[in-house]
């Protein structure tokens, strides 16, 4: 939710009645004038927002909304009522009083230990919820591979049975290669449903690991959950020894080829076609991979794809970054080194680069393509912070178009020049519990505070002031922490206005409140950060 409709969402500038007048488009979202006239490109504008295209032969084509300019004017009056009140001694704001609680949690949600269980068996009731926790999703993740095993066989069927009628020739071993794949399917079926009662049981188990209160419902819950665990692991382990079937696999191929001879022969009006081509074997997959690493090692898919496969998304591209199996990649003096890529609540994150190489079976990107893909009008990045030992939320920040700070903001978030936010600390509060509260962090070099050198110059570029919550910005001075940065908290209602700022919290505000309102604001920590490839 914007928590300043007056400002324009690409520029952060307040609407005006001339430059920055706010217009409509089509799919209902508001920017002001002179963004719009930015976007455009060869008479095309495509929303920052929902990324739908219109023409744009001119600023006629989409309405002022002169609601939002009665808004704005209605929200200066009302600044300047608030003004001439503080002026004359009267209080214009009063801030809302906070309660912090201090929780235990166990399993991700807040519980307390029951008064007749022991401390011990409390940690144990914990550590097997935590295991059941890690089986159902294992246990999820074998269940999808299976389905596109199973997709994948049922595919090939298919394509085959297509051409038997058109390849008399051929027929016999066609129809014998149908019949396995039939039993191969009825294998798969099977092992489904042999895994289904145990997967279902699962859940049911993790409650009752939840809901123990007593030693006695601990114990039957504990003992329950590892005979579960024990078969639907055993099911898992035989799903992987079993599936896939190379002899199924390794034939696929060969009559792929086959099938491709004979359509290249029907088309040419041939009265022949050479099917007894054999390509040669694939070696065996490795047991302890997954089906789907199996499928691609006897297949040999490509390893590398590109970002628009990412952006589009398909069901095979999202079961490979569901299962951690895609990874943007540099290559520099110090080898290579890789980022994750996850895709979380509709959004695609690329995390900071780490200093070690993708898996053996990762399908890889280039960062820079990834980060050159991405649209400098509306770039997002994120910050997870944690304290007390657990992540406590992420924060996501859009940063103000062709700005160098911004451009610093991505290159620190990614790690791209070697050096980042990840593990650094939050050192400083600024009028803490006041209007005008301000955390500072981005000492990437000596974590307190002291350092923290701009990795570029970043003095030039336009910048505007603000005193709202949630504005970023940077305190012009030193460049020995030019890489340092702010996040207003509280916004301030008075004339003060900090300058330098270069983006926008957009969501998670409450998160870095909390920590402002933490005891030890130099016990937060950015555990991780990256950028988000769809905006």
């Amino acid at each position: 939710m914007d928590d300043n409709p007056e400002e324009c969402s690409v520029c952060c500038i307040t609407y005006d009645e001339s430059e920055r007048r706010p217009r409509n488009l089509p799919c209902g979202h508001t920017f002001c004038s002179s963004c719009i006239l930015q976007l455009t490109t060869a008479n095309q504008l495509t929303c920052p927002d929902c990324r739908a295209s219109y023409s744009a032969t001119s600023l006629d084509n989409f309405p002022v909304n002169y609601g939002m300019e009665a808004l704005v004017k209605k929200l200066k009056n009302v600044q300047l009522a608030q003004t001439a009140g503080a002026a004359g001694g009267k209080p214009s704001v009063k801030p809302a009083a906070e309660k912090q609680m201090s929780v235990k949690t166990k399993g991700g949600t807040t519980q307390k230990r029951p008064s007749g269980m022991s401390k011990k068996l409390w940690s144990l009731l914990g550590e097997h919820e935590s295991s059941m926790r890690s089986q159902v999703t294992s246990s999820q993740n074998t269940q999808s591979q299976l389905d596109q095993y199973l997709t994948w066989l049922t595919d090939q069927k298919e394509q085959n049975l297509q051409l038997i009628k058109k390849m008399e020739e051929v027929t016999h071993n066609m129809a014998t290669f149908v019949k396995l794949i039939e039993e191969e399917v009825a294998r798969v079926v099977a092992m489904k449903q042999e895994g289904e009662e145990g997967v279902k049981q699962l859940p049911a188990r993790l409650e009752c690991l939840q809901n123990a209160n007593t030693a006695q419902e601990a114990f039957t819950a504990i003992n329950h959950a590892v005979q579960c665990s024990v078969e639907v692991e055993d099911w898992r382990q035989n799903c992987q020894e079993q599936f896939p079937d190379v002899n199924i696999v390794t034939t696929s191929m060969k009559y792929g080829q086959v099938r491709e001879a004979i359509r290249t022969a029907l088309d040419a009006l041939a009265a022949e076609t050479d099917a007894t081509h054999t390509p040669a074997l694939p070696p065996h997959p490795d047991p302890a991979s997954t089906i789907m690493d199996k499928i691609n090692t006897i297949t040999k898919m490509p390893q590398q794809i590109t970002v628009e496969n990412l952006l589009e998304m398909s069901q095979h591209i999202k079961t490979l970054v569901q299962d951690g199996m895609v990874f943007a990649v540099q290559e520099d003096q110090g080898g290579i080194r890789s980022s994750r890529i996850t895709q979380e609540n509709d959004k695609i994150y690329m995390y900071c680069l780490q200093d070690q190489p993708p898996p053996p079976h990762a399908h890889t990107l280039q960062v820079s393509e990834v980060v050159g893909a991405m649209d400098p009008s509306s770039t997002m990045v994120h910050l997870d912070l944690a304290w007390g030992g657990s992540t406590r939320g992420r924060v996501h920040i859009r940063l103000s178009p062709n700005t160098p700070a911004a451009q610093q903001f991505v290159l620190l978030c990614t790690g791209q020049t070697g050096v980042s936010y990840r593990y650094t600390k939050l050192h400083r509060v600024f009028n803490k519990g006041r209007p005008g509260e301000c955390v500072w962090g981005g000492d990437y070099e000596g974590k307190g505070g002291a350092g923290g050198a701009g990795i570029i110059d970043i003095s030039g570029g336009q910048y505007r002031e603000s005193g709202r919550a949630g504005a970023v910005w940077w305190g012009y001075g030193d460049a020995a922490w030019a890489a340092q940065f702010g996040i207003i908290t509280r916004g301030w209602e008075g004339d003060l206005r900090f300058p330098h700022v270069f983006g926008k919290v957009v969501s998670g505000l409450e998160v870095v409140r909390a920590a402002a309102n933490h005891s030890d604001i130099t016990q937060v920590t950015v555990v991780d950060c990256g950028i988000v490839l769809n905006q």
